[in-house]
């Protein structure tokens, strides 16, 4: 699912029915909102399905900041007038993507995120069936599980909890 946040959208001018049709040429189920709330408040009733989502510079360092960390966003693409000035708020964002000021660099982005949404979820669905009990877990916790298995398998010396020790007290000896 594509939503687009836009203050700017308006379907009744040319120019966003445009862009609106090139997106649902990449995807189809695309939604569009104007107001900030209303897309967070749709964005949390979704649970299931992973969201694609582009959002205006106007509105998108704030709304970026409050939903990054939802699970269900897969990718987030800024799309806007000035890409300098919004490329350096997005960066600090590991689920932006890009910054976009035209709309068909946009969708090409759009498409490879979703191919590799595709591919990341066949290789979970291979896992779960290679084993029923992990029927539809989030592949984050797969890999944690496969990492812890990892770490507990591995034979650490008193030394090695020693430099693990040191190197967390510099790290977070300020903070």
């Amino acid at each position: 699912m594509l939503i687009w946040l836009d203050s700017n959208i308006d379907e009744s001018k040319d120019d966003s029915r445009k862009s609106i049709a090139k997106l649902r040429q990449v995807i189809k189920n695309v939604n569009t909102f104007t107001d900030a709330n209303a897309c967070e408040e749709f964005l949390r009733n979704i649970s299931e399905e992973k969201i694609f989502l582009i959002v205006s510079g106007s509105l998108g360092q704030s709304v970026v900041d409050t939903i990054h960390d939802k699970q269900q966003i897969n990718a987030i693409f800024v799309f806007c007038g000035d890409k300098s000035y919004h490329e350096t708020w997005a960066k600090q964002y590991t689920k932006v993507m890009g910054v976009f000021t035209n709309i068909d660099p946009l969708c090409e982005s759009i498409a490879q995120a979703i191919q590799k949404a595709k591919q990341d979820s066949m290789s979970v669905e291979f896992a779960e069936n290679t084993q029923p009990s992990l029927d539809k877990l989030n592949p984050s916790y797969i890999y944690t599980k496969l990492f812890m298995e990892i770490l507990v398998k591995i034979n650490f010396t008193s030394e090695d909890f020693q430099e693990f020790i040191q190197f967390f007290r510099k790290q977070y000896k300020d903070k």
